[in-house]
C-alpha cells in the first residue's frame, strides 16, 4: 500500500501511530499551532520564485496562501501561518518563510524540510 504515489505518508501516518501507542519518543508527531493572519497580509508573499531553475509559485485565494512547486505535486497546497513569516504544511514536514528587505519587501522564500533547505528568490 505505501509504495504508490504519496505512499511515504501513510508510512509516516502508521509509524507515527506505533511510536504513541508504545510510547516512543522518537517519530512522534509535531504539533503546531495556526496563528491568525490578516489575508491582505499575503499580498506581499505572492509572486514567483526560482531555486536554481525550479519555478515555485505562491498564490492567495479565499483567505488562504498556497505554494505550487514540481516536487510537491500537481496541485497547489495549502500554506498555514505558524507566525511571522513563518508557514508549514499539514500533510509535510516541510516549513516555509519568507525574507524581507530593509523596505520589508519579500526577496527570498525559504523551504526546509528534514535534512534539507531551499532558498528561491523572488523573481516578480
Amino acid at each position: 500500500m505505501t509504495n504508490g504515489d504519496r505512499g511515504d505518508n501513510l508510512f509516516k501516518e502508521i509509524l507515527r501511530s506505533i511510536a504513541h501507542e508504545y510510547g516512543w519518543p522518537d517519530y512522534q508527531p509535531i504539533e503546531k499551532v495556526v496563528t491568525r493572519v490578516d489575508p491582505a497580509v499575503f499580498r506581499s508573499y505572492v509572486g514567483r520564485y526560482d531555486a536554481g531553475g525550479i519555478l515555485t509559485t505562491i498564490s492567495s485565494a479565499e483567505g488562504q496562501l498556497y505554494l505550487f512547486a514540481p516536487p510537491f505535486g500537481p496541485r497547489p497546497v495549502r500554506l498555514y501561518p505558524g507566525g511571522g513569516d513563518r508557514f508549514f504544511m499539514l500533510d509535510r514536514d516541510v516549513e516555509v518563510s519568507f525574507v524581507k528587505d530593509a523596505r520589508g519587501s519579500v526577496t527570498e522564500l525559504h523551504a526546509r524540510a528534514p535534512g534539507q533547505i531551499t532558498t528561491a528568490i523572488k523573481v516578480n
